[in-house]
């Protein structure tokens, strides 16, 4: 099972994410996933690159993760403190094209500096427009690359780290298996926003 899959196998109606006060069943995840990657798929993102996510955590961070993967891409999430200069060594040590943002960085400076090409941003408000195109599929398997992890870089510049679809799934089960633990054994959350 490809990560972005995670979210198939449930009934439209159940509740999948909840952050705040806002909740979004799984249908409506899936729908807004698909929307996402023909949206990223038409600014031109192609099976293996490199695509940045930057914002906090809330229900469309994991929209835009999901949607970067079912797209083909690549994501590389960013830590929302990073500076520019940070975050332009990132993005340039990726190679990336295109990143997903809360809402759109001031970054030419710094991406100038460290001689980066352009990068398209597309803010979630561009990726819940209508698409003139509809979502292609793309052929990958487990052990295609989907994530890849900055480390803080406190000793020097951040290190990479990449993750195959298999990597992230357990990753993912093994923190939420965690955190069904912690609530049976009533430890109290310290995050708002939850997965169902």
């Amino acid at each position: 099972m490809l990560f972005y899959e995670i979210i198939n196998d449930h009934p439209a109606e159940d509740p999948a994410l909840i952050c705040q006060d806002k909740m979004l069943t799984y249908g409506e995840v899936r729908e807004e996933v698909t929307l996402w990657a023909a949206h990223l798929q038409r600014s031109g993102v192609c099976k293996g690159d490199k695509v940045g996510l930057f914002s906090k955590n809330c229900n469309e961070f994991v929209i835009a993760y999901l949607a970067i993967i079912k797209a083909g891409g690549v994501v590389v999430p960013f830590n929302f403190q990073l500076a520019a200069p940070e975050v332009a060594y990132i993005v340039q040590d990726a190679g990336m094209r295109v990143m997903v943002t809360r809402q759109k960085l001031e970054l030419d400076a710094a991406l100038q500096e460290c001689g980066c090409g352009p990068l398209k941003q597309l803010d979630f408000e561009d990726l819940r427009q209508p698409v003139d195109r509809s979502y292609e599929d793309i052929a990958m398997d487990d052990n295609d690359n989907c994530t890849i992890i900055y480390t803080s870089g406190t000793t020097g510049q951040p290190r990479r780290v990449d993750r195959a679809s298999t990597s992230i799934r357990t990753c993912c089960f093994s923190a939420i298996s965690s955190m069904l633990s912690a609530t049976i054994q009533g430890i109290p959350s310290s995050s708002s926003c939850s997965v169902k």
